[in-house]
């Protein structure tokens, strides 16, 4: 739609000079990394995060000091075994060590309990909050923030990705940060640590930002996977997809290569350090008198700060990208739009007549600055007045709406109303005096009751009601409700001509000040003004019959340009009216969630994901060098590509499903697979190696002395015992708030991908209560996790001093480092839970078989394709809607090379479906040249169908490749050109500075309604297909285009057979059959010329019907 996609054909082209010192200095510039420092994390905690996090601190300081406590009582142990020869002084001794360690085991217990509960608490509730601020002020910026810097795949990712890094990074792992402070005393560990942070920031934002472009490519096709699907697109959708990931994947690459260098490092000195205080101590031993215990002491410290310094490098690297992450949002978060629909500051006026004026307007938009819209445009609509906007698409018409709502800013010149310049006005107020009803009305994933209360805060049922209509009548619906009575800016009537629809704007807009924008004349008629705007001019200006007096004026060139193209203005818009339901059902597909089941296979790929990550550990641990990540990234590359594989290659139907959405797939696919990394990354390696070091502890202990070894075996399973439940009660909490943060995900998804509709109704606050109200449960769910996985963590440590004081009291002496260990693997534990819900939901889509698979390379292709189908007994109704039988025993033949037109109530476009096989009947077949579809190659027989939508959806590349994606991407550039020629895009094209380079914007928000239209056909057109399916596909052009777009269609679909659904008598009437669908079967079929002579025939009734509403 003009509106809602915003841009028009460019008038003028110049080519920027181009700045090589510019381009260095912003080369340079994205070098630096780009990263916040790290307080900044906490930029948004209120009054009880920071209490939280006081708390937290003191807990983590008095876990922290535990451990060089615990040193303290092992050597005075070392001193009681070491000093005493008789026995009874020994257990003596070493009885009080181990009551010592029974009151560490309780004070360690408790610091441990609130570290982890607070810490976890605070970083749920500012993640939250970082989320909804996000939101917030993504809602908030003006229209050019999207056209230039953003999409909604982005956000998506962002919001559930990197918002979980951010997390992560302020979270419990906040608690470990402060155990380097004993590590103060080493320079180089210090300095290796700084190194190998900031390099590691620099790579985490480098794959986010390509993490951030490939969930654009997951929202644009699973948007529009109907379009993908059509055009056999999903090998280039994979495609795409995969350049960002191999981006991502050097980048996660190098990281860990950093990583692991500089844990390397920093156990190479830890453990030389080791080994110069053994011989240190020995020496002062020797030379200086100390005790045992003492030596033992220091060096057990060191040991114990070395360990912690090995725990915190997973931290680190969790702060690196956490800081890396903040960067973008808290960039976009603290960004000012220059229109600010937040913004209290303006005029509001108590009486407002409604009169407008455009002054002396320049204008371009900001995402093609160089191409000139107006070029001092003046316009004027007296109050209580209707003014029609005519003229060629891309003239300029829908820029009018663009500036009067305030989308953009002209960049000199004055848009007035009431004879104030807009930008006095507070932005909100004004636009809550603007009722905008657009031609692609854009509806959100909520009730009918919702959508329609959108138009008005508090709106009763009853005034619901009395609005509510149809779909189209839906969105002007909205605008009835609200609390205005100034005017009504209108937008294109091209599908508003049924009787009932046009009656209800006219009576909303008496004494209302409307601004109409038509490609059909015959809405236009009875305007009090109407305005020809040709280029960014106004080249004429009356009434209707006023500049029908001038025969060689631009509207009376228009008016016979397009009655010579139809012939009479008739439409049949009511037989789109009951196609709601069914389009609506479609529409679901959009807004839904993944299946969540997980299959046996995991169990025994996720085996052998952790023996390999076994043996890479190991060698990390030989050689310094972590090549762990580089496994782990691989891995993960390799989830995202199947997984995103795998659901654009699911049949239609499994996007009807209630429970799926772009919204929650991209959420899925940038939280669950880091997650997933998590588990064979850091959190399986690390548990890997640590059990490995418990079993090399068992080894010298039962060497040293099996008889007091036996005990180990005896408290392991307590450890286990609790980490175990621990674990059951987490996935089960995670499961629930992951479902319910899909739901809030798609609340975004919707708000952002449908912006102007948002701000022209000022929902912004709707959107985020609904929100935050979407928010509430996993904020709840993650209250509970924190105080379950603190009560976890404070009984792994008193559980762990409990058994250093059974062991020394039996005179283990070395329990100890195997225990240190077995805390590590209950922190490994802790991680393991948290990606094993997200391990499901990635394996759920990966084993999940698509009964419709385009991928599939089986089932017959054909040397010739004549072009004869036939559906035979269909009986048909959508999984969503299981109860309503779209098609009950309809039959229907269509012979080769002929045009057969389906008019009617509901099921029209649900032919096209299952002519392309987006979904199989339930009953009855489907066959092209005798043979069923079902038995003949998907993709080949999608390959040749050329389709054609009313409301066209490219994608966010330059127009190259989308009308090249028509043929799988392989076009020639004469094919391109050839194919914009039939279609007349050629010329538009070219006149824009960047001509077939340039990029259509997200669904195509840089191009106007018709140049998009245009674009669609070109790509229909490019791969000669032997079937066209046409849905209105004129419906969006002016006159001129309409018509020798017509010609274009009217010459290829020579010796084709070709199916359309129409709304308008001019694009059927000449078709060889015309089938009228009613109630699931065909009530009749035949000519034009012999069902209009039916008495009391269907098809003459509406003919008849839609005539007298077209003349009224």
């Amino acid at each position: 739609m003009a509106s809602e996609n915003g841009l028009d054909e460019a008038t003028t082209s110049n080519d920027p000079p181009t700045d090589t010192n510019g381009e260095k200095s912003k080369q340079k510039e994205k070098e630096k990394p780009e990263t916040v420092p790290f307080h900044r994390l906490f930029s948004f905690a209120d009054s009880t995060d920071i209490l939280l996090m006081i708390v937290g601190t003191i807990g983590a300081i008095g876990n922290g000091i535990s451990m060089p406590l615990m040193t303290l009582l092992f050597g005075q142990m070392v001193n009681g075994f070491g000093s005493n020869q008789i026995t009874d002084n020994i257990v003596k001794e070493v009885s009080k060590v181990s009551l010592g360690y029974v009151y560490l085991a309780i004070g360690s217990g408790l610091a441990a309990f609130l570290q982890v509960k607070c810490w976890m608490i605070a970083g749920e509730r500012q993640a939250a909050r970082i989320r909804g601020l996000y939101l917030k002020t993504i809602l908030r910026q003006d229209v050019a923030f999207f056209d230039k810097e953003t999409n909604t795949g982005e956000v998506i990712g962002r919001m559930s990705g990197d918002t979980v890094l951010i997390q992560d990074a302020m979270g419990e792992k906040g608690g470990f940060l402060l155990t380097l402070v004993m590590m103060a005393t080493f320079p180089l560990l210090v300095v290796s640590g700084a190194t190998m942070t900031i390099i590691i920031g620099r790579m985490a934002s480098r794959g986010q930002t390509a993490y951030a472009k490939a969930a654009h490519v997951v929202e644009q096709t699973i948007g529009s996977i109907r379009t993908v699907a059509s055009f056999t697109g999903e090998k280039q959708a994979v495609s795409s997809y995969n350049k960002f990931l191999e981006d991502a994947y050097k980048s996660g690459v190098h990281e860990g290569s950093i990583a692991g260098a500089g844990l390397g490092t920093v156990m190479l000195v830890v453990f030389c350090g080791y080994a110069l205080a053994i011989w240190f101590g020995a020496k002062m031993i020797m030379e200086k008198g100390y005790d045992g215990g003492t030596v033992i002491n220091v060096i057990t410290a060191v040991l114990m700060a070395s360990m912690s310094l090995g725990q915190a490098s997973p931290s680190m690297s969790s702060f690196a990208a956490g800081q890396a992450a903040a960067f973008k949002m808290f960039e976009t978060i603290e960004r000012k739009p220059e229109i600010d629909a937040y913004d209290p500051n303006g005029k509001k006026l108590e009486d407002i007549q409604g009169e407008i004026e455009l002054r002396e307007v320049y204008f371009s938009y900001p995402a093609r600055p160089d191409e000139l819209i107006f070029n001092g445009f003046s316009l004027h609509i007296a109050s209580g007045t209707t003014l029609a906007l005519v003229g060629q698409s891309g003239s300029g018409k829908s820029t009018v709406i663009s500036l009067v709502e305030r989308f953009y800013d002209p960049q000199a010149g004055e848009v007035l109303i009431h004879g104030i310049n807009l930008k006095e006005f507070q932005l909100r107020w004004i636009r809550g005096k603007i009722g905008l009803v657009s031609q692609e009305p854009v509806l959100f994933a909520s009730r009918i009751k919702d959508n329609i209360a959108y138009g008005k805060e508090g709106a009763t049922i009853e005034q619901i009601k009395k609005q509510l209509n149809s779909q189209m009548l839906l969105s002007s619906s909205i605008n009835c409700h609200r609390d205005w009575t100034q005017w009504l800016v209108s937008m294109e009537l091209s599908c508003l001509s049924e009787r009932v629809v046009q009656d209800a704007l006219d009576r909303i807009m008496v004494n209302r000040t409307t601004v109409a924008v038509a490609h059909r004349l015959s809405t236009v008629r009875n305007a009090d003004m109407i305005a020809v705007i040709h280029r960014g001019k106004m080249v004429e200006k009356g009434t209707h019959s006023e500049l029908l007096r001038d025969p060689e004026g631009a509207y009376s060139q228009l008016i016979r340009l397009q009655e010579v193209n139809k012939g009479t203005e008739e439409t049949a818009d009511h037989w789109k009216k009951s196609e709601l339901s069914a389009a609506s059902s479609r529409q679901s597909s959009q807004r839904k969630s993944l299946g969540r089941s997980i299959s046996r296979a995991s169990s025994l790929v996720n085996s052998i994901r952790l023996s390999f990550s076994a043996s890479l550990r190991l060698s990390a641990r030989v050689n310094g060098i972590d090549t762990e990540p580089k496994n782990s990234q691989a891995k993960e590359k390799s989830r995202r590509h199947i997984c995103f594989e795998k659901v654009v290659n699911m049949e239609l139907g499994w996007f009807d499903v209630p429970e799926n959405s772009s919204g929650a797939i991209g959420a899925r696919l940038s939280a669950d697979a880091a997650s997933v990394r998590a588990l064979v990354g850091d959190a399986v390696g690390l548990l890997i190696g640590n059990l490995a070091t418990v079993l090399a502890g068992l080894i010298i202990a039962f060497t040293a002395s099996w008889e007091l070894a036996l005990i180990i075996p005896v408290l392991i399973p307590l450890i286990g015992l609790k980490g175990y439940a621990q674990m059951k009660f987490m996935k089960g909490f995670s499961a629930d708030a992951k479902m319910m943060y899909e739901e809030a995900s798609q609340v975004a998804n919707d708000a952002v991908g449908s912006i102007r509709t948002v701000a022209s109704f000022c929902a912004e606050d709707k959107v985020m209560e609904l929100y935050r109200k979407k928010c509430e449960g996993p904020m709840k769910t993650g209250i509970r996790l924190g105080l379950i996985s603190g009560s976890g963590f404070g009984v792994s440590f008193f559980l762990l001093f409990c058994v250093y004081a059974t062991s020394f009291y039996a005179g283990a002496r070395f329990v100890k480092a195997r225990e240190d260990n077995i805390r590590r693997c209950f922190q490994a534990l802790l991680l393991l839970s948290k990606a094993k819900s997200a391990t499901a939901s990635i394996f759920g889509i990966i084993d999940k078989k698509s009964n419709i698979d385009p991928s599939d390379e089986s089932g017959t292709t054909l040397e010739s394709v004549k072009g004869e189908i036939e559906l035979r007994h269909i009986s048909f109704k959508y999984s969503s809607r299981p109860d309503i039988n779209i098609f009950r025993d309809l039959n229907l033949t269509i012979h080769s090379g002929k045009t057969v037109a389906l008019v009617g109530g509901s099921g029209k476009s649900t032919v096209i479906a299952l002519l392309q096989r987006f979904y199989d009947p339930d009953s009855g077949e489907i066959t092209l040249d005798g043979i069923q579809i079902r038995q003949l190659q998907l993709k080949w027989l999608r390959q040749q169908m050329g389709f054609v939508s009313q409301e066209p959806v490219l994608f966010n590349e330059t127009i190259r490749d989308n009308v090249a994606h028509g043929k799988g991407g392989n076009a020639t550039e004469a094919e391109i050109i050839v194919a914009a020629k039939m279609a007349n895009a050629h010329r538009f094209i070219t006149a824009l500075q960047q001509g077939y380079d340039t990029i259509v914007g997200e669904r195509g928000t840089q191009l106007s309604g018709g140049q998009k239209q245009r674009v669609a056909i070109a790509r229909a057109i490019i791969k000669s297909p032997k079937i066209l399916l046409l849905v209105e596909a004129t419906s969006a052009l002016d006159a001129e285009s309409e018509r020798i777009v017509q010609d274009a269609l009217d010459k290829v679909t020579v010796n084709r057979t070709t199916v359309v659904v129409a709304h308008r008598l001019s694009t059927i009437k000449n078709a060889d059959v015309i089938a009228v669908v009613k109630n699931g079967v065909i009530v009749e079929k035949g000519r034009h010329e012999t069902l209009i002579n039916i008495k009391d025939g269907f098809y003459a009734s509406l003919v008849q019907l839609h005539t007298s509403a077209a003349t009224v």
